[in-house]
């Protein structure tokens, strides 16, 4: 098995504005120093490439480090073991995560629930059933319908669904919830998270405009509106060069080619922007 050290994350303000408390870094190694978590590429969980574990903090004047060891396979066999360690880890935080929902939410679901479903969770404790959402919100289907592709206005969802963030929306009525479409989740997976900047920046659009946005509903997934935890993923995609002064931005195609360990890795072999006014 190859070994190394590396900087998990620090307390430095980071794009996003945001900055991990010491406190919090402190936890993250208490949390997984002793049976490690897996290292995904992309956030995406079907990329498993290895193992980690926090091992400890690292103290400079004015900023602090948390510190991991990565283990990866060299062998089929110990791929192998990775992989097993991954799957029991999801199958233990799925477990831990819908147990203390699980019987209010099969009285919420009521009738709609029965034994040929699933229990699910990824931010929030959900159930998987075919047309479930659609068979629970007559209204959704009713709205899908109405267009061939089956896109729905967000102005006509937002009517009776608040919008929660990262592609999750609340019924204003009930502590059900519904989700965007898994065609915007990382690899179409419902095992992963939404691309969640991009589903938050459309619903604001939205709502400070009068553009006529429509979007897909995952209609064989609904879930319970108390279980709901927001997540943090960190990623950055590339543009045209950006400045304020926006009617001085180039228009065109901003073309980004990746590199072969990239093509390799994320499944992309190039990235491109349309801009125009």
């Amino acid at each position: 098995m190859k070994t190394s050290l590396g900087i998990v994350n620090t307390d430095q303000i980071n794009k996003y504005n945001h900055k991990l408390t010491i406190s919090a870094m402190d936890y993250s190694v208490w949390a997984t120093c002793e049976n490690g978590v897996p290292t995904n590429i992309g956030h995406n969980i079907h990329n498993l490439i290895g193992w980690s574990k926090a091992v400890g903090l690292y103290f400079t004047p004015g900023l602090t480090y948390t510190i991991g060891q990565f283990f990866f396979a060299e062998t089929d066999e110990e791929d192998k073991q990775i992989r097993n360690l991954g799957n029991n880890y999801y199958n233990k935080c799925l477990t831990n995560s819908i147990e203390p929902y699980e019987n209010d939410f099969k009285k919420l679901l009521g009738n709609y629930y029965s034994a040929d479903g699933n229990f699910h969770y990824i931010v929030c404790a959900a159930y998987i059933k075919k047309e479930i959402s659609f068979n629970v919100f007559p209204k959704l289907k009713e709205l899908s319908e109405k267009e061939k592709n089956g896109l729905i206005y967000l102005s006509e969802l937002l009517e009776s669904f608040k919008y929660m963030g990262q592609g999750v929306f609340k019924d204003k009525k009930s502590d059900f919830l519904i989700f965007a479409d898994p065609s915007f989740r990382k690899a179409f997976s419902r095992f992963n998270s939404f691309n969640f900047e991009f589903l938050d920046a459309i619903v604001e659009l939205q709502k400070l405009t009068n553009v006529d946005i429509r979007i897909s509903i995952d209609r064989d997934m609904i879930g319970y509106a108390p279980s709901l935890l927001e997540s943090i993923e960190y990623e950055y995609w590339w543009g045209p060069a950006y400045s304020d002064d926006i009617a001085n931005i180039k228009e065109g195609l901003a073309h980004y080619e990746s590199d072969e360990s990239e093509k390799l890795f994320n499944n992309t072999i190039r990235t491109e922007f349309y801009w125009k006014h």
